[in-house]
């Protein structure tokens, strides 16, 4: 967990990256979530060996975080609007013909969950949402059993003094 003196929009990621470690059947998820499978940079997801799955990573992956909205607020206030990519891989073994569609469906509904149980990342941020990521979220397959997951996550950073980003 950061401190509070680490800049709001860090301490926003390690609050996402806490939630989907969250991720638990017994918490009614789809699958258990093991701490050490929640990256802050970028690895080899086909290379991530199976008993770390599924595994996510948050924010640092080829399109990085990018500031997307800023609009002022007056009296040299800013409210930001960052977003960052979430992909994640999870093996879907065994022989029924829709375990791959099904993995990545679930998987895709386990991160909706554990996002949603708090939006605003302790009140870090106005709210925290998946968007469409080039009007879809993605689901992709791997070679044998691996299927990738690709979610656009932004968050609202709540208004602040220009020039205060923590």
């Amino acid at each position: 967990m950061a401190s509070p003196s680490e800049p709001i929009l860090l301490r926003a990621i390690l609050a996402l990256q806490s939630a989907l470690q969250g991720i638990s059947k017994a918490g009614g998820y789809h699958y258990d979530v093991k701490a050490t499978s929640v990256a802050l940079e970028p690895v080899a997801l086909q290379t991530i060996p199976t008993s770390e799955l599924p595994y996510f990573i948050v924010g640092l992956v080829e399109e990085g975080l990018s500031l997307t909205a800023r609009s002022y607020q007056g009296a040299r206030y800013v409210k930001d609007v960052w977003s960052f990519p979430l992909v994640a891989r999870v093996d879907a073994d065994g022989a029924d013909p829709l375990r791959k569609i099904r993995a990545g469906i679930n998987l895709i509904a386990d991160v909706e969950k554990a996002v949603h149980v708090d939006l605003s990342l302790g009140n870090l941020v106005i709210d925290t949402r998946l968007e469409p990521l080039a009007n879809e979220t993605t689901v992709t397959f791997g070679n044998q059993n691996q299927v990738y997951v690709k979610q656009l996550v932004s968050v609202r950073l709540n208004p602040r003094p220009l020039g205060q980003m923590g």
